[in-house]
């Protein structure tokens, strides 16, 4: 025991202590009840970069109580209230499969297979919006190709604009005719 006359472990200190390079739990992948536990009101403070990491698994950080706040110059996280945020100017984005989805820039304009987003939305592809009642035909869809073509009620474009579902009730062709 340091400072203590009655130790409860092998190591017991009771006062603040410092360790000038790391401190290590050892253990093994199977090895259970391994870990730093950290009892009372304090703060885990690195004066320099730091990286958590894991060789083996996922690296998991529980707030029981409270917040769990990621905080840096870039992003904040707040899981108790699904907060998400960047506190610099920097964007935010999200992806799967190792490639950016969506991003949503310092402007707070959102971007779908961009990532430079001019407008409040901006899809770069397809796209569609609802469906039709009683079908499962977006009620509104934006085909990419062909130089930006739209259909309501359709995803069967016959011209730039066509309305109707199983057959086309209004048509704007490429040439601006109508039928």
């Amino acid at each position: 025991g340091i400072g203590t006359a009655t130790p409860a472990y092998a190591l017991d200190v009771v006062g603040t202590g410092k360790f000038s390079t790391s401190l290590d739990v050892a253990g093994t992948a199977t090895t259970t009840g391994t870990g730093i536990i950290f009892a009372g009101v304090g703060n885990i403070t690195t004066a320099a970069a730091s990286t958590w990491k894991t060789t083996a698994g996922n690296l998991t950080i529980t707030a029981e109580a409270g917040n769990l706040i990621a905080t840096g110059t870039d992003v904040r996280l707040i899981a108790s209230t699904g907060d998400i945020s960047a506190t610099s100017s920097n964007a935010i984005y999200f992806g799967t499969n190792n490639q950016e989805r969506l991003r949503i820039n310092s402007a707070g304009y959102v971007g779908i297979g961009t990532t430079t987003p001019r407008y409040k939305l901006d899809v770069w592809g397809d796209m569609a919006v609802g469906t039709s009642t009683g079908t499962n035909v977006p009620a509104l869809y934006v085909d990419s190709g062909d130089g930006g073509r739209v259909g309501i009620g359709t995803t069967t474009l016959v011209g730039l604009f066509t309305v109707g579902t199983t057959t086309s009730r209004f048509v704007v062709d490429p040439a601006g005719n109508v039928g």
